[in-house]
């Protein structure tokens, strides 16, 4: 799941951060995931589960305690996840967002939040709306 170390991944931007070293990009991304939850409807254990990492681990990034460590796994998915969310955003639009992610898709077999824990999965769905999905 290589994002293009040195180069900000796609999707940085939607929510309102911008970066441009690893550094800034971790908690570029720290901040695009935290503001994405509540915007999108993504209960942090949900986020937890995508990411790979335990509950806690989210709690802290929204409090503002921890940013995510730059190309670690968790850094990976969230940033695959941000993709989706801006790709989604784009097809549908911003609003519908929360619908999208919750919603069945036949071609899933599930909803899009729940199989996105599966990384595979995550990278699947990412091409597929990036892609122009429908």
């Amino acid at each position: 799941m290589d994002t293009g170390e040195g180069h900000p991944p796609d999707g940085l931007t939607t929510f309102g951060a911008e970066a441009s070293s690893p550094h800034e990009m971790a908690a570029a991304a720290s901040v695009v995931l935290v503001r994405a939850m509540p915007e999108c409807s993504i209960p942090a254990d949900d986020v937890a589960a995508i990411l790979g990492v335990s509950p806690r681990y989210v709690d802290e990034l929204v409090r503002g305690e921890r940013v995510l460590e730059f190309a670690s796994s968790p850094y990976e998915r969230a940033v695959l996840m941000m993709r989706t969310l801006d790709a989604i955003a784009a097809l549908f639009g911003l609003d519908s967002v929360a619908e999208v992610l919750h919603g069945p898709y036949e071609w899933l077999g599930d909803r899009p939040l729940h199989a996105m824990r599966d990384p595979v999965a995550l990278r699947d769905i990412t091409q597929y709306f990036e892609g122009g999905c429908c």
